[in-house]
C-alpha cells in the first residue's frame, strides 16, 4: 500500500499528465513541419526507450527472459508506437493538431469493444453500447472531408485522418492484447523494450523511404523532438506511474477526454487552429461518449471462461496496470508512455476483482462461522444431556449403559470442546 499524497500533490501530478500529453499533439504538428514523420517518431522513442529502460536496469528489473516475451513486447511495439504513434505523426502533416487528438480520443471506444474479447472480456453493458455508437458517429464528424477546410493544407482529404483513426484502432488492440498476455517482465522494463523495437523500427522504415535527406537541423524540429521525448515519453510516464498507485480509478478516466480538449485549445491558441461547427459537433458527441463509457463501465461483470483459473488470471499483466504483488512501487504502466492511453478500465478492473474475491471470502467465512456455532450448539446439548442422565431412545443397553455412555461423551465433549474453539480461533488468526 502506498500512503495517501496530499491534495496539492495529486493535482499537481494530474496538472503534468493533463498538458503534457495534451500538448504533444501541438508539438508533433510543429516538428513534422522540419522532421521526416518516421524519423522524427522512431528517434523519438530510441531515446525514450533507452533512458526508461536503463533506469529499470538501475532498479534491479531483468529484460525479457525468452522469445515468448520478446514477442510480446515486438508485438505491442508494433501496434502501440509504429502503428498508435507512427500513424499519427505521419497524418499530422495534413490534419490540424486537435482534430488529431480528438480522433485519437475514440480509442477509449474501441478499448471498450475490443475488450469484450479474450479470456479477460469484460461486457457492455446498455450505457456503454449507447456511448459506442455514439461515440462512432461522433468519430464519423470528425473524420468527414471537409469541403471549406482552410486551416491546414490538405485538411479536407479523407486519408490521413483515416490513418490517425486506423492508428486509434491499432492502439485499442495493442492495449487488450498486452492485458492477454502472461509475462514476468516488471512493466517499466516492459515498456522500455516496446519503445525500443517500435522505435527501432521507425527508424529502418525512415531510412528506407530516403527520409534521412529531410531531416533538418532547425529549432523547432530538433526542440519539437525532445520536449516529446523528454516531457511526453519519461516525464508524464512516469508521473502516471505514480498516479496508478495512487488516484482512483475514476480520476485516471479523465485522462481519456481531458487531452484531447488541452490539445484542442492549445492547437486554437498557438497554431490558430479552428474546427468547423461539424467537427465542434463530433467533438461534443465523442467526449460525452468516452465520459458515458468511463461511467457505465463501472458496473460491467467480468466474463471468465472456466478454463481460465481465477490465480493465472491475477498475473496477467496489463499494458498499463501491472500485478502489484510482483511490480515495484510507482512502476505499474497501462499506456506503455504513449500519450494516447487510458488507463482507466485496467485499473478498474483490478479492482472490481480485488471486491468480487473479497466478497467471495466474506461469504465464505460467514458460511464456515455458521458450520461452527452449529457443531458448538450440538455439542452443548450433547453435554447437556449426558450431564442430566439421559440416553438415546434407540440406545438398547439400559439406564446404566445409557448413562455411562452418555458420561463418557461429556468426558469427551469437556476435553474437546476447547480443542474446537481453540482450533477455530487459531485458523481465524
Amino acid at each position: 500500500m502506498y500512503p495517501p499524497p496530499s491534495r496539492l500533490a495529486l493535482l499537481a501530478a494530474f496538472a503534468v499528465v493533463y498538458v503534457v500529453w495534451g500538448s504533444t499533439y501541438l508539438a508533433i504538428r510543429i516538428a513534422v513541419a522540419d522532421l521526416p514523420p518516421a524519423l522524427l517518431a522512431g528517434v523519438r522513442f530510441v531515446l525514450a526507450g533507452a533512458a526508461l529502460g536503463g533506469v529499470a536496469l538501475l532498479r534491479g528489473q531483468a529484460p525479457p527472459a525468452d522469445r515468448g516475451e520478446w514477442l510480446v513486447c515486438g508485438v505491442m511495439g508494433v501496434l502501440l508506437v509504429v502503428l498508435g504513434n507512427g500513424l499519427v505523426t505521419w497524418a499530422e502533416q495534413w490534419v490540424a493538431s486537435n482534430q488529431a487528438a480528438l480522433i485519437v480520443a475514440s480509442s477509449a471506444l474501441w478499448t471498450a469493444w475490443f475488450g469484450t474479447f479474450g479470456r479477460r472480456a469484460v461486457a457492455l453493458n446498455a450505457g456503454s453500447v449507447v456511448g459506442l455508437v455514439a461515440g462512432l458517429a461522433g468519430t464519423a464528424l470528425l473524420v468527414w472531408p471537409q469541403a471549406d477546410a482552410t486551416a491546414v493544407p490538405g485538411d479536407g482529404l479523407l486519408w490521413p485522418k483515416a490513418a490517425i483513426l486506423l492508428a486509434a484502432l491499432a492502439w485499442s488492440w495493442g492495449v487488450i492484447y498486452g492485458r492477454n498476455a502472461s509475462l514476468t517482465i516488471r512493466p517499466l522494463m516492459f515498456a522500455a523494450c516496446q519503445m525500443v523495437i517500435g522505435g527501432a523500427l521507425l527508424v529502418v522504415v525512415g531510412l528506407a523511404a530516403g527520409e534521412a535527406t529531410r531531416w533538418q537541423w532547425t529549432l523547432a524540429g530538433i526542440g519539437g523532438m525532445l520536449y516529446l521525448t523528454v516531457f511526453g515519453s519519461c516525464l508524464a510516464y512516469a508521473t502516471y506511474m505514480w498516479l496508478i498507485h495512487r488516484a482512483t480509478p475514476s480520476q485516471l478516466g479523465t485522462i481519456a477526454y481531458v487531452n484531447p480538449a488541452i490539445a484542442t485549445v492549445l492547437g486554437w491558441w498557438l497554431l490558430d487552429e479552428v474546427l468547423s461547427p461539424l467537427q465542434i459537433a463530433g467533438m461534443a458527441v465523442i467526449l460525452a461518449s468516452v465520459v458515458a463509457i468511463s461511467v457505465s463501465g463501472r458496473g460491467g461483470r467480468r466474463r471468465r471462461p472456466a478454463s481460465v483459473a481465477v490465480a493465472h488470471d491475477h498475473e496477467l499483466v496489463a499494458p498499463a496496470v501491472a500485478d502489484e504483488r510482483r511490480a515495484e512501487p510507482a512502476e505499474d504502466a497501462h499506456e506503455q508512455g504513449a500519450e494516447q492511453g487510458a488507463p482507466e478500465a485496467a485499473e478498474h478492473e483490478a479492482v472490481e476483482e480485488q471486491r468480487h474475491q473479497a466478497e467471495h471470502r466474506g461469504i465464505h467465512d460467514e458460511q464456515e462461522q455458521a458450520q461452527r456455532d452449529d457443531g458448538q450448539r450440538q455439542r452443548q446439548q450433547d453435554h447437556d444431556r449426558a450431564h442430566d442422565g439421559v440416553h438415546d431412545p434407540e440406545d438398547e443397553g439400559g439406564a446404566e449403559h445409557g448413562a455411562g455412555a452418555g458420561d463418557g461423551h461429556a468426558r469427551h465433549d469437556a476435553r474437546g470442546e476447547p480443542q474446537g474453539h481453540g482450533g477455530n480461533h487459531q485458523s481465524n488468526q
